[in-house]
């Protein structure tokens, strides 16, 4: 069981937000017991000893070890979990509830102390993040369920919209042998970096993340990575995977997805016809400036005011095309 599994933003991209106060029902300051390190060290497994600078997986019976690395891995009251680490670089713990449908991801120093708490949905996203100083004192929590207006319950009916099985079993069960294929998982994230920010409608805040699941979109049978806006649960991106694509000369692989939608581009294009000295122009309002513009110039040149044959690229009726 790895202990590597934290939260990536939905662009891969680290999600920094533990040096935000928001959100949290947790009051600050409330003291967290310590790890029971005499617990951990009478059982759990002894994976390696350091003596003197080496490192070893056994110790002769006359040397004293300067450091022991510990594994535990039980099942005890309900949950399941996994503690490693040692006393001079912490220990890191993961930690799943045998019926619920969240794990915890707990990390210590070499004393016991705890150092962070991250608690996250078994599909994929945080539910919340806590951070602790040295005297185990609670000074930054976020709780995204509180900070997210539209909710979980709100994501899987979307999800079924498209013929998506939310139930976990059905959605970890990998539905092609092909190892290429992604596997899917659920995210949600506060959107700060700029290069997010210019993907999305201009206020977007936080977005749900739901990558590469199997489902119906448009009518059409696929995998695809949709991005939900995480207060109003608009669609704002959809892309479908088409399979994986070879690196830069020929090294490694990348997954490639092909864009069905983006609102952003979809209301630019829909919202802006033309652009004219700075203004933008919808194609209702260029029409009315393009009349007012050409009985302005007919009336100066005595030009009967009648609407041409000519047309213009885009099948628009041009008064501006006129006769020669």
């Amino acid at each position: 069981m790895s202990l590597s599994i934290f939260y990536l933003g939905c662009n891969g991209q680290n999600n920094n937000n533990l040096n935000k106060n928001v959100g949290s029902n947790i009051k600050m300051g409330k003291t967290i017991e310590k790890l029971d390190l005499d617990y951990i060290k009478n059982h759990a497994q002894k994976i390696s000893y350091r003596v003197q600078g080496a490192v070893s997986s056994e110790v002769l019976s006359d040397e004293k070890p300067n450091m022991i690395y510990y594994k535990l891995d039980e099942v005890k009251n309900g949950k399941k979990i996994y503690i490693e680490g040692d006393e001079e670089n912490g220990f890191t713990s993961e930690i799943k509830y045998l019926n619920s449908d969240y794990l915890e991801y707990i990390s210590y120093d070499g004393k016991g102390n705890l150092l962070t708490k991250i608690k996250q949905s078994v599909y994929g996203f945080l539910i919340e993040e806590q951070e602790y100083n040295e005297r185990r004192k609670l000074i930054k929590s976020i709780d995204y369920d509180n900070e997210f207006k539209f909710k979980w319950e709100g994501v899987k009916e979307y999800l079924k919209t498209l013929n998506v099985k939310t139930d976990i079993n059905s959605f970890n069960n990998h539905p092609y042998p092909n190892k290429d294929i992604p596997i899917p998982i659920i995210k949600r994230e506060f959107i700060k970096d700029t290069n997010q920010t210019q993907q999305y409608p201009v206020g977007t805040k936080k977005i749900w993340c739901l990558e590469n699941v199997e489902g119906i979109y448009d009518n059409k049978k696929g995998i695809y990575s949709i991005i939900l806006d995480g207060d109003s649960g608009e669609v704002l991106i959809v892309k479908e995977f088409k399979g994986k694509k070879s690196g830069s000369e020929g090294f490694g692989t990348y997954a490639d997805y092909e864009l069905i939608y983006s609102k952003l581009a979809n209301k630019k294009q829909s919202s802006t016809y033309k652009t004219y000295e700075g203004k933008d122009y919808t194609r209702s309002e260029w029409e009315e400036f393009e009349q007012k513009q050409f009985e302005d110039y007919a009336r100066k040149h005595n030009i009967s005011i009648a609407k041409n044959d000519k047309k213009d690229t885009n099948g628009f009726t041009s008064r501006f095309l006129l006769d020669d």
